[in-house]
């Protein structure tokens, strides 16, 4: 054995969110004994901007950061969602006809849902993992290969690391996904989403407002204090001349989507955009590789489930994992991570084609189309089982639930 070989149960490469939570997710106290994990971190800090998003953490998600001892440091800088309200409307005009207004509500009467801000959120996971015990931390991975049962894994400063699995967290144009020969289902929606964090004057009230405009959703979410964040979906060519605007310009162009509710408003911070697309991987597995989170599937933001999907995958990988290890068996085996597909695969490909078919269904601007889309949500928020099913979804509670994402240890 060379003196720079390390062994350990997982590496896991990618160093965004999804890589820092697989890792503390594998960790105590949400596994009673505790993997060791290597974290080949493939993100440069000094390239790589803060990240403008808010995220929203579902229920479940919630549930599984305290059962990953985290909450507690989330939670105060978390905006939980008190109401949603979803429109139909053009640009510049003032009334927006209210198609659906939900309490939003999960178990014991909390929040189905809460909004933080994506860069704080990930300075709170890297620090916990710089003090977790059982992961460590090393510069990315350039190089692997599978043999006598374990994988090689070469960093970019010539470390080797051989380990049972390696999981795959390094975004949508996964380095790890295409190496595996792994193909992808791709749609390019030439839409751009334009984030941004605004201040404003008047109370949020939690009510986070969802505007279907002809070329995608407008939404203003929820942040602690008198802040919200933007998700303005916009046809690729707009997107590019509102980004290379001024401040006043795109303030203005701002302020007549987003309407009066708020007061005067002004944009704190920077503002971004991004190229949005769907993707799903055709497998979430490999020859002893899983991908999770974009690795594995990207979906239109306009639900808000990307990063909840993330969660969900990790928390059926750590749980598919606990048990094999239990019952002595290889956790890199074909039967465990054939496993963790049977119960990913279908549910992303639902949310992924479910989310496709809304945007589309509220980018067609034909007067038929309009009405029957406004009826139907009109209906939903009538028929309480079918209010119900949606709040249920919105917490993330429908479907099997892994055991972390009801706050049960591993």
């Amino acid at each position: 054995m060379g003196a720079e070989e390390e062994i350990s149960d997982v590496v896991i490469v990618g160093g965004g969110l999804t890589g820092l939570t697989a890792a503390l997710a594998l960790g105590a106290p949400a596994v009673r004994t505790p993997f060791k994990v290597i974290l080949a971190n493939t993100l440069d800090p000094v390239a790589t901007l803060p990240d403008a998003r808010a995220l929203a953490i579902t229920y479940s998600s919630q549930l599984m950061f305290e059962a990953m001892g985290l909450w507690g440091r989330i939670a105060p800088h978390a905006e939980p969602l008190r109401e949603i309200i979803v429109t139909d409307s053009m640009p510049g005009v003032a009334a927006h006809p209210v198609l659906l207004r939900m309490e939003e509500k999960a178990p014991r009467n909390l929040a189905s849902c809460h909004f933080v801000e994506s860069s704080i959120l990930q300075s709170i996971l890297a620090d916990q993992v710089g003090l977790s015990p059982h992961v460590q931390l090393v510069e990315g991975a350039s190089q692997l290969s599978v043999m006598n049962g374990l994988v090689a894994v070469q960093t970019s400063r010539g470390r080797l690391l051989r380990t049972r699995l390696v999981i795959a967290a390094d975004g949508k144009n996964s380095a790890l996904r295409k190496a595996s020969g792994i193909e992808a289902l791709q749609i390019d929606y030439r839409q751009m989403g334009i984030v941004a964090t605004i201040a404003h004057e008047m109370p949020h009230g939690g009510q986070a407002h969802e505007n279907f405009l002809p070329a995608g959703p407008f939404a203003v979410l929820p942040l602690p204090g008198n802040r919200s964040s933007i998700v303005w979906t916009e046809e690729e060519k707009l997107a590019q001349r509102l980004m290379a605007g001024s401040d006043e310009d795109f303030t203005e162009a701002l302020r007549s989507r987003l309407g009066q509710h708020l007061g005067d408003i002004r944009v704190a911070g920077a503002r971004q955009a991004h190229s949005l697309s769907m993707m799903v991987a055709k497998s979430f597995i490999g020859q002893r590789i899983a991908l999770v989170g974009d690795s594995a599937h990207v979906i239109h933001p306009l639900a808000g489930l990307g990063f909840n999907l993330g969660m969900r995958d990790i928390a059926a990988l750590a749980e598919t994992l606990v048990a094999h290890l239990r019952l002595g068996l290889d956790i890199g085996g074909e039967g465990c991570l054939e496993n963790y597909q049977s119960r990913r695969r279908m549910d992303t490909v639902m949310a992924a084609f479910a989310t496709d078919l809304l945007n589309r269904l509220f980018c067609n601007e034909q007067p038929s189309v309009k009405i029957i889309r406004d009826l139907g949500l009109r209906a939903v928020g009538l028929l309480k089982p079918a209010k119900t099913a949606l709040m249920r979804e919105a917490a993330g509670l429908s479907g099997e639930v892994p055991k972390l994402m009801r706050g049960e240890a591993l």
